[in-house]
């Protein structure tokens, strides 16, 4: 008889990359403002004097001054008029008092906005040796753990009577690097067809027996939407604005700013599927995540109403959102203040 696999659901927000020498929101804003300093550049003084601005208004308007924050910014100068059509009637509305089609895109928006998108997939897509073994060893450590595997921290997971159910808001590559590592495949709910470009099949993920199970919520940097409207997964990944095979990178395939199309595909079907896997996990573990997306905050605001349960949170809850949402508040239970706490990673063992 065919044995009946144990099933583990995985939430990582960016605190699960940061051990890994990958920078949090926050962090990757304060490490392209020091790039920006270093440039040698005719228009470095007016790109920085800009920057200024945007974090007086964002802090001033109560927003967390992150990267997603700036980048939703450097993305609403750069093309006023169709972000204001994005956000809806009422900010349509808003904006008949000073009409925002009459408002030019701004050229140091436009010139930033580039510079951060090449920033931010350098940033998160790395090839070095030793990243790849600290990624091998910590998610071995992780997944052994939490499936109850009595040698942890020396140990692959039991893959034979365990699968894991992995989302997570992180655009990196790491657990696509750690399938490579300990040679386990791993499904992504899209199909390779001809000239890298992509099918996306997020029924197939039922169906598919690979132990491991990724769901991107908000994007990787592997994925590249072409002028042709076609999607290609390409490494290392390609620079919008750049060519590729002959056609022009409009965009990454990512949510990010106020690019937030929740519908569009395959983000919905994403959502949709975590909201029925949350339902049903019985192992739930959250790690770095600060639940300031409100849509996938709702999603457990919604299935803890219906179906209350303990969620096992790895993290520092005072500085998410959880302490301000009850339901919350009371279903997640702190297993660690850090990662590395949690794993027991000594500090020559973190980063690269």
């Amino acid at each position: 008889m065919k044995k009946r696999k144990r099933k583990y659901l995985v939430f990582l927000g960016a605190g699960s990359s940061i051990p890994l020498g990958f920078p949090g929101s926050v962090q990757l804003v304060k490490d392209f403002v020091t790039g920006l300093r270093r440039l040698n550049a005719v228009d470095k003084e007016t790109m920085l004097e800009k920057i200024k601005k945007l974090k007086r208004s964002i802090v001033t308007n109560k927003f967390d001054y992150d990267s997603e924050s700036l980048y939703s910014c450097l993305e609403g100068y750069s093309s006023p008029a169709q972000y204001a059509e994005q956000m809806g009637p009422f900010a349509c509305s808003l904006c008949k008092i000073q009409p925002v089609s009459k408002v030019r895109s701004d050229p140091i928006s436009i010139m930033l906005r580039s510079l951060f998108e090449e920033f931010l997939i350098t940033r998160y897509y790395k090839e070095d040796p030793f990243l790849k073994l600290n990624i091998k060893s910590m998610y071995n450590r992780f997944f052994s753990k939490i499936s109850g595997i009595k040698d942890w921290k020396s140990s692959e997971p039991d893959w034979e009577s365990s699968t894991f159910d992995i989302f997570t808001t992180n655009f990196d590559y790491v657990l696509e690097t750690y399938s490579d590592q300990v040679n386990k495949s791993l499904f992504k709910g899209y199909r390779i067809v001809e000239n890298d470009r992509i099918i996306f099949t997020p029924k197939e993920y039922d169906k598919t027996l690979a132990p491991l199970r990724l769901y991107k919520l908000h994007g990787s940097v592997e994925l590249s939407l072409l002028a042709d409207s076609n999607v290609v997964a390409h490494l290392p990944p390609g620079i919008p604005g750049t060519s590729y095979k002959g056609e022009k990178i409009s965009s990454k395939v990512m949510i990010y700013g106020i690019q937030k199309n929740i519908i569009a595909e395959p983000y919905f079907d994403l959502l949709s599927i975590f909201k029925k896997r949350l339902s049903k996990s019985k192992n739930c573990f959250v790690v770095g995540y600060s639940f300031r997306d409100p849509w996938i905050t709702q999603i457990f605001i919604d299935v803890l109403k219906s179906a209350p349960r303990k969620i096992k949170f790895i993290g520092e809850k005072e500085s998410t959102k959880i302490p301000k949402i009850p339901l919350l508040d009371k279903a997640i239970i702190p297993a660690s203040r850090t990662l590395e706490e949690f794993l027991e990673l000594e500090l020559s063992d973190k980063g690269v």
